[in-house]
């Protein structure tokens, strides 16, 4: 279990990474004005880039949410499953809606768009403004999953002490972070989306980062581990 628990570690240590990055590489993107700009998107290294970055980041935040889980477990079964049930069903949403991006829209119709011609440009756009609005519908879906597993991990953590106290404040400062997100992009309102954008980039990271310490300082020896566990039962 100590070799397991660090490889989770190790993968919510990197989450860190990828986090940033998702917050990073959006600024490297070109304007785009009109159609054709967004057509060749799929040539666009920061763009396509990103992509990718979001679908491994996807795997390694849910191996650092397992490991997580193991540990919160000890203290709270529920607690533990339901979370680690809610980011499960976050980190599916999220790899369905990055795969379509990545293969069907990048991959497939924008790659044919300047080739084609009107006719074929009317379909082709159709098809990637259905999968556009298709998409907004699912990241709302995955939001209210992620803000679920983030409340959860929150509560599963509170009665902890030290590093995993601030763990448990950490994901508990997810919460109204990730309703400012939901409130900015589904509504008219303007201010949720400024302040989000400016704790994201530092609460999202720091707290995947503190996470890792976390998984890694907690998981001991597989003695240890078994006996904590032991002792919680």
């Amino acid at each position: 279990m100590n070799s397991f628990l660090r490889l989770t570690a190790v993968c919510a240590l990197l989450t860190a990474v990828t986090t940033f990055l998702l917050w990073l590489l959006p600024r490297y993107y070109p304007e785009m004005s009109t159609e054709m700009d967004r057509a060749m998107l799929h040539v666009n290294l920061w763009y396509i880039g990103r992509q990718w970055v979001s679908f491994i980041h996807i795997f390694l935040a849910l191996m650092a949410y397992l490991g997580a889980a193991i540990l919160i477990w000890q203290r709270s079964r529920g607690l533990a499953l339901a979370g680690f049930m809610w980011f499960l069903l976050w980190g599916f949403t999220e790899l369905l809606g990055v795969s379509v991006l990545i293969f069907a829209v990048n991959n497939t119709w924008r790659r044919a768009y300047p080739q084609a011609d009107e006719e074929m440009r009317t379909t082709l756009q159709q098809n990637i403004d259905l999968v556009m609005q298709w998409w907004d519908a699912l990241f709302f879906l995955l939001l209210v999953f992620f803000l679920l597993g983030t409340l959860f991990y929150g509560l599963g953590t509170w009665r902890g002490k030290g590093l995993e106290k601030m763990i448990s404040i950490l994901f508990l400062l997810g919460v109204p972070l990730t309703v400012f997100i939901t409130i900015s992009g589904y509504t008219q309102v303007v201010w949720p989306g400024m302040i989000a954008g400016a704790i994201y980039p530092v609460l999202q990271p720091v707290s995947r980062g503190l996470l890792g310490l976390w998984i890694w300082s907690s998981g001991g020896s597989d003695k240890e581990f078994n006996q904590k566990k032991a002792f919680s039962e």
